[in-house]
């Protein structure tokens, strides 16, 4: 099959729906598919004199297409693209794909739906985010866009031939909205890790400046508002008082990373939290294999995929209950729920570090079970939804 890709978040950018789609299109590339990547132009991957070259040329390396479009962002790391209806419409009629899906029900869905209309090709949708949890990046009035986001997401949704979720919750929650259109559940898969190299563990404690000895709780996502992070330093900050050489590793980039970098210096904890900044892709388990406890405050997730790539690197995991995450965990089986406050999280996370054998039976379990989030499984599920739409 011709398959085309719209995504509005692309590598190099970072985030859940970035890696969603790159391990889509990778994945249906690696079955015979011929596969077109539609994504916003990206301003890393302007200047060749950088190191932002090397972005250039992971980028075709890629086993599928790439075509970028003209945008604009309101972040520098999040290119947004600007509505050329005519140019989706001519890139489409050159490729003349057999399925299009669209990763964002947005700039890129209303136009590539609107040329599937017309040329009677299936349209597939994934709502990947509670976008009606990210209001807090707009400047306008949120009684009013409320339930402006919540028609459109619903009337967006109804008019597609299929809309796919990565969890049950987030099926809840369209079908919340009013959507009354077929809903599959299909959580984002992850690779297998390789196994953890010791050597390469200690040298990233080594440059972050933690012991042998320590015990690491790591946290590693974007450094957003919605992420919560603040409510972890808060428990930080109780924990360290009770349980000695405690490290808490904060891996990521964000747009509130500085403030919460000025947050921990006010903190009796301060000296106990490092910041190691944007991890690539490729350094991600790397980073995990340094940590004990991976501890994740974030109640808007529609998955958790943080969650599922820290279990399958044998870390036991708390996790606020909360959003698509508990369906990724059995609590107190292969990870620890807790409520979304400071105190409960500090109480998990301190019996976690005192309980050796609770904590390894975590470990152990958490590594097992993440076996049944891989790509292979993702895919089979998307080639076999696509084989049937294409043959109705």
């Amino acid at each position: 099959m011709k398959i085309a890709i719209f995504s509005e978040s692309a590598y190099p950018v970072l985030n859940g729906v970035s890696v969603s789609t790159d391990t889509l299109a990778t994945g249906l590339s690696k079955l015979g598919h011929e596969i077109l990547l539609i994504c916003p132009n990206n301003p890393k991957l302007k200047d060749k004199e950088t190191d932002s070259s090397k972005d250039k040329v992971l980028e075709e390396q890629k086993p599928y297409k790439i075509i970028r479009t003209p945008s604009n962002s309101i972040y520098k790391a999040y290119p947004l693209p600007y509505y050329k209806k005519k140019l989706i419409f001519n890139i489409l009629n050159k490729f003349r794909p057999n399925i299009v899906h669209a990763q964002i029900p947005f700039t890129y869905g209303s136009i590539s739906k609107a040329w599937c209309k017309d040329n009677n090709v299936p349209f597939v949708t994934v709502n990947h985010t509670l976008y009606v949890d990210y209001l807090h990046y707009t400047h306008i009035f949120k009684s009013i866009i409320k339930p402006t986001l919540i028609r459109y997401l619903k009337n967006f949704y109804n008019t597609s031939d299929l809309v796919i979720t990565p969890s049950l919750m987030m099926k809840e929650k369209l079908i919340s909205y009013g959507v009354t259109k077929n809903i599959e559940v299909i959580p984002t898969g992850i690779n297998i890790p390789s196994k953890e190299d010791p050597e390469k563990t200690m040298s990233i404690k080594e440059q972050l400046l933690i012991s042998p000895n320590d015990k690491v709780i790591i946290y590693l996502s974007r450094i957003a508002k919605e992420k919560n992070i603040y409510m972890l330093i808060d428990a930080f900050n109780l924990l360290f008082k009770e349980i000695y050489g405690v490290k808490l590793l904060i891996c990521g980039g964000g747009p509130i990373l500085a403030n919460l970098v000025a947050y921990k210096d006010k903190l009796e904890c301060r000296e106990h939290i490092v910041f190691a900044g944007m991890i690539k892709k490729q350094y991600v388990n790397d980073y995990l294999y340094c940590g004990d406890i991976f501890a994740f405050p974030s109640y808007t997730e529609t998955q958790g995929l943080a969650v599922i790539e820290a279990m399958a690197c044998g870390l036991a995991v708390v996790a606020v209950n909360e959003g698509g995450v508990p369906e990724a965990i059995h609590n107190n089986i292969d990870g620890v729920l807790c409520k979304n406050n400071p105190i409960d999280m500090k109480n998990k996370l301190k019996e976690m570090l005192i309980n050796d054998n609770f904590r390894k039976n975590i470990q152990e379990k958490a590594k097992n079970n993440a076996q049944s989030f891989t790509v292979e499984k993702m895919i089979e599920k998307y080639n076999s939804l696509y084989t049937f739409l294409c043959q109705k």
